[in-house]
């Protein structure tokens, strides 16, 4: 069913009662709906069949689940158990996992019939020769243990599993007339559960919402000492805006699979001088400033002049943090400031570029006019709210590094930008076209080149001849002598290399004719697929066509009329066959391995009669037509 809704992109997700051994779904339609014959009637298992049911989950595509057992429970039918796990800092534990077990009856047939499938196939496989009394024995002895087996036992059964969040919590709505063991670890996605090195129980008999405590001698993850020192004062207002994604992975332990779990996120928050800065880096105890743990958060602080580090630490033990954040700062006196925001260093300190790129440079400033110079050459820019840009074009400019500088009355802000040339150069012909068909002894090859940075050489190469050097590079002539050419093909390339030795080429072919002889495409064959074509036949004409002129074929066209008029396509060429070459004692060497061509006419009417006829250009535009050929449909 999940498949089907996915299909018709429904979203649908799968709904477990694992524990008790039963399924169905809910798909969405602004809103998710219980579907199990009925729909939307999610308390037909306690109400209508009165099933017990310690808990219901859902299914995500990714193997990930998600509690929806209040959704199927009456509030009086169910306890909320919740869970605090902390490390051995005793600071909160996130992405532990709970796995709960429920006690009680459990249906085994299926795990009977599946060993006693393992057995009887590996009986059936040995041979009769070596079966014998004991080993008739042996098999008998574990059918009648397996058979003997109750179908249905007292056992402990995964019902649920759920993770601790960024406060190291989770939480379970559970059926109360069951009674649970629950399995508290700290996971390793890298192992398969229930494999875990941190591991502790609780059992709960008496069914009642309660709260458990767990502490784990894990000190993994040590956080530093610090000193908070409170606010800074300043005349820079400052003024952080925060928004985190925070997610982690989990392994399903059913499937095995691993699943990306969401949630809100949380990290620390604090400011620090350059010394509490590498005091920090080394792990060693620190002072700081505005030390807090923030969510989604705005925020307004003050700085003054030194410089500061603003330090976001994700603190968790497994979650990841994906963080956005806009800081805005404002000077509380009139002062003379300049800045040159883009290109950014924070990748690289110098800000690579191709040569060619139009380069954004932008900032801001204090002042109404300032001072742009791109090496050793100035331009005066104005200051619309305090910002400026000026978009600064590469092209043809050399590779190596380049000194930025704006510049007001006081200040001075610099950068480095490299520029590299990454980019092939162009290469055209003009003309001739591809293709183009000649007699004359002398032709004309013209083109142009081009290049983001300089063009160095540019080459013709007619068919596998020693290069010709142009004398133009960029707009270029060369006229050919063709008169030793033989008839046929001739391949003409033209090669750019620019000044860091990158290159392109472009190739075309051009045709020498020889209007002495009478040379024509060759038609083998034609034959029609089926023979006597029916109503019902997918019908399609093949044609065996070969060269043995200087010219190889350039298409072949098929002409038909169906009494309607003549209807004109050109002919598919499926390809040569077979690719290699057949060995002399091949009984079917002497099959041709020249190209077929073919067209499917399709499906046509009782009665139709079809007349048509093949015609076959080569590159020279000879011509061969074959005889007019006639079918009826049956």
């Amino acid at each position: 069913m999940v498949a089907a809704y996915r299909s018709a992109l429904t979203p649908i997700n799968g709904m477990m009662n694992y524990a008790e051994d039963h399924v169905w779904c809910e798909f969405y339609e602004r809103g998710w709906y219980h579907i199990d014959g009925a729909i939307n009637n999610p308390y037909m298992y306690t109400d209508g069949w009165g099933k017990d049911m310690s808990s219901i989950w859902g299914w995500n595509g990714d193997s990930s689940i998600y509690e929806v057992t209040s959704k199927y429970l009456h509030p009086e039918e169910r306890i909320t158990v919740k869970f605090n796990i902390y490390d051995g800092y005793n600071n909160p534990l996130d992405g532990a996992i709970v796995t709960v077990f429920v006690k009680g009856l459990k249906d085994i047939t299926w795990y009977k019939d599946y060993f006693l499938d393992i057995i009887d196939e590996i009986w059936n496989k040995i041979p009769n020769i070596i079966k014998g009394i004991i080993l008739q024995r042996l098999y008998n002895k574990i059918h009648e243990k397996i058979d003997g087996l109750d179908e249905v036992i007292e056992a402990s059964q995964v019902s649920i599993w759920n993770y601790t969040d960024s406060n190291g919590r989770c939480t379970f709505e559970l059926g109360k007339n069951d009674e649970y063991i629950f399995l508290i670890q700290k996971p390793d996605i890298r192992y398969p559960w229930p494999i875990s090195k941190y591991n502790r129980f609780k059992i709960l008999k008496n069914t009642k919402n309660i709260t458990y405590n767990v502490h784990f001698n894990d000190f993994s993850n040590r956080i530093p000492v610090h000193k908070n020192l409170g606010d800074i004062q300043g005349k820079y207002n400052c003024n952080l805006k925060i928004n985190l994604t925070s997610y982690y992975l989990q392994r399903n332990i059913i499937t095995r699979d691993i699943g990306t779990y969401n949630l809100p996120g949380i990290i620390d928050f604090f400011i620090v001088d350059e010394e509490n800065f590498e005091l920090y880096k080394n792990g060693k105890k620190f002072h700081c400033f505005l030390y807090q743990e923030l969510q989604d958060s705005e925020i307004n602080f003050n700085l003054n002049e030194i410089d500061y580090y603003l330090i976001f630490r994700n603190h968790a033990h497994m979650t990841n943090v994906i963080l956005n954040y806009e800081l805005y700062i404002e000077s509380t006196e009139d002062i003379s400031k300049i800045e040159i925001v883009n290109p950014s260093t924070n990748i690289f300190e110098d800000p690579i570029y191709n040569i060619g790129n139009i380069v954004n440079i932008s900032g801001i400033s204090t002042n109404d006019i300032i001072e742009l110079i791109i090496d050793n050459e100035s331009k005066r820019i104005s200051i619309l709210n305090n910002t400026w840009h000026y978009n600064w074009n590469t092209a043809n400019l050399a590779p190596g590094s380049y000194l930025i500088s704006a510049k007001n009355e006081d200040n001075v802000d610099s950068i480095k930008i490299k520029l590299i040339d990454t980019i092939q150069p162009s290469a055209e012909i003009v003309n001739p076209k591809n293709l183009d068909i000649f007699e004359n002894d002398i032709i004309t090859i013209n083109g142009r080149s081009s290049d983001n940075y300089k063009i160095d050489r540019v080459e013709l190469i007619v068919n596998e001849n020693s290069p010709i050097i142009l004398e133009d590079l960029y707009e270029w002539s060369y006229n050919l002598d063709i008169k030793s050419l033989n008839p046929g093909e001739h391949l003409i390339k033209v090669i750019a290399y620019d000044k860091i030795g990158l290159n392109s080429y472009k190739e075309i072919k051009i045709i020498k004719n020889d209007s002495e002889h009478e040379w024509h495409p060759i038609i083998n064959s034609i034959f029609i697929k089926p023979e006597n074509p029916i109503n019902t036949s997918n019908i399609i004409i093949y044609s065996n066509i070969t060269s043995k002129s200087p010219f190889s074929i350039k298409k072949v066209i098929i002409c038909y009329d169906n009494g309607t008029g003549i209807i004109k396509h050109e002919m598919f060429r499926y390809g040569d066959f077979p690719p290699q070459e057949r060995h002399i004692e091949d009984n079917i060497q002497d099959i041709s391995n020249d190209p077929i061509y073919g067209f499917e006419l399709g499906k046509l009417q009782t009665g139709d009669h079809i007349s048509f006829w093949i015609e076959a250009y080569d590159t020279a535009n000879n011509m061969e037509k074959s005889p007019t050929l006639t079918f009826e449909i049956k």
